[in-house]
């Protein structure tokens, strides 16, 4: 297996529970010795296709996926795999979809939630194949990345959602249509049915649209915990394949149960939350927000004027597709580090007040002051790019921000 980090260390935890010989390496300690042995190798899907290991070799190696797959099938593990990938809101549909059958309380099915970053599949494949409770079924609630779909071969899930594709990753992927092609893998690898929007659908080939189900904004939030139009969408594609779900499974007892469990789930942490009031000063943690896409959705959330700190690594968005949605919003822009001079030019073009800053907290003391000063109500830290470089990932940049806020 080559990498070392959290997914790897399960795969081999996973390996080692089934006494299947590997080893664990990466660049600092690569043993090309070894891996001419090897039958597989075990790729990280975060290496691009111009590492040298690729090019040496290729016939080897095996996405994180299609092994798994065939580690699945091996064990005849009864699992049902529901997948959610798209540039914005995977994480929120996944976070919905896993509390919604875990709270519908299904007779002798368990429910596990795997994730990018906190609970990789092999980990959930590891606790299933360890668990004592022996039931009829298992259900697995999935995110994946663009990384992740790459070239997926054999793997095949149950039921999928596709939330939506906008140009993002463009400093991983060669072009916007090798990763939209990666998005639409999940599509072409779904068993039973795929959810997604109308726009999607649309571009489709016919042979991919039949088994196609649509959905749109036109989901009543009102009841719920959540905001924002784009959170119409999201609620609406879990109320739906809940739905088909349970009547692929003649559960059709529990869907008059969907609609009220949805509106029991709280919303994930770091996506538009209000985490802090400071006199009429609310303060917002869109933290996860790493694309343009998803920026417009938040701010299309306010009918008030914000203060902006965004900041990070720079994926080569469209930064400038927000002209409006920034024009009509945004009273100042704090911008930290890598992506401030691109973002700062569009501001300066929009006559919108910004300023460049060394740290995050120089920028969250300004955003306070002038919030005061200028009887702003609402202040949002949104990044709208990647934490590469900066951090270790997404949520060290997280932690990072809480300890600032929290002494505020």
């Amino acid at each position: 297996m080559f990498w070392k980090w959290k997914v790897w260390n399960w795969i081999k935890n996973l390996l080692d529970n089934l006494s299947i010989d590997n080893i664990l390496m990466d660049d600092e300690d690569r043993n090309d010795k070894l891996l001419d042995k090897s039958k597989k190798i075990i790729i990280t899907p975060w290496i691009k296709q111009s590492h040298k290991i690729y090019q040496k070799y290729w016939t080897k190696i095996q996405s994180e996926l299609n092994f798994l797959w065939e580690l699945i099938k091996q064990l005849s593990l009864d699992i049902d795999i529901i997948w959610i990938t798209g540039t914005n809101w995977k994480s929120t549909t996944t976070w919905v979809l896993y509390y919604l059958f875990k709270w519908l309380k299904i007779p002798q099915t368990n429910i596990y939630l795997s994730w990018n970053f906190d609970t990789p599949l092999s980990e959930t494949i590891l606790k299933i194949l360890k668990s004592k409770d022996k039931i009829s079924k298992n259900i697995i609630i999935l995110e994946a990345s663009s990384f992740m779909l790459y070239k997926i071969k054999n793997f095949k899930f149950d039921y999928s959602i596709l939330t939506n594709i906008s140009t993002d990753h463009l400093d991983r992927h060669k072009s916007f249509k090798e990763y939209s092609d990666c998005k639409i893998n999940i599509l072409k690898n779904t068993k039973k049915i795929w959810f997604t929007n109308t726009e999607i659908y649309k571009g489709l080939s016919e042979n991919l649209q039949k088994k196609v189900k649509t959905f749109n904004d036109n989901f009543d939030i009102s009841k719920s915990n959540f905001l924002g139009k784009h959170n119409q969408s999201n609620l609406k594609s879990c109320y739906l394949l809940a739905k088909q779900y349970l009547q692929d499974n003649k559960m059709k007892q529990y869907i008059n149960k969907i609609i009220p469990t949805i509106n029991k789930i709280s919303p994930l942490a770091h996506r538009l939350q209000l985490i802090k009031t400071i006199n009429w000063i609310k303060i917002y943690d869109d933290w996860i927000c790493t694309s343009s896409h998803a920026l417009n959705a938040a701010l299309s959330g306010f009918d008030k004027k914000v203060i902006l700190i965004a900041w990070g690594y720079d994926k080569w968005d469209d930064y400038i597709r927000l002209s409006k949605e920034l024009e009509k919003t945004v009273w100042f822009a704090c911008l930290i580090w890598q992506t401030s001079s691109k973002l700062k030019s569009i501001f300066n073009k929009l006559n919108i007040e910004n300023h460049k800053y060394k740290t995050l907290k120089s920028a969250i003391n300004w955003a306070i002051e002038q919030a005061n000063k200028k009887w702003i109500k609402i202040i949002l830290f949104s990044p709208w790019s990647a934490s590469f470089d900066m951090f270790k990932n997404v949520y060290d940049r997280v932690d990072k921000f809480n300890k600032l806020i929290n002494k505020l």
